[in-house]
């Protein structure tokens, strides 16, 4: 199948396509501009998760994914301090 494996597991596992999985949904709501809080407990459903807080693991588990949530945390505050700025003017 030419998988890889990533870990330290010696062969690749059938969870490991689940993480996979996850981790590309993440990305490509983010790169689709969908509000990835409002989107997690579909994903978590999906992956049978008990506590969501087990899916949003996968935001600070995955340097590409913690990358993104910097990124994105950082524009939206950039965009409150801007909104509350805007307040303040009028």
């Amino acid at each position: 199948m030419g998988w890889v494996d990533r870990g330290a597991h010696g062969n690749p596992r059938i969870h490991d396509l689940r993480h996979s999985f996850a981790v590309r949904r993440l990305i490509l709501w983010h790169e689709q501009g969908i509000d990835v809080d409002q989107a997690m407990l579909t994903l978590s459903t999906y992956l049978g998760h008990a506590k969501i807080s087990n899916t949003y693991w996968y935001l600070t588990g995955v340097p590409e994914l913690m990358a993104l949530a910097a990124v994105s945390s950082s524009a939206s505050s950039t965009q409150r301090r801007l909104t509350m700025n805007n307040q303040k003017v009028f």
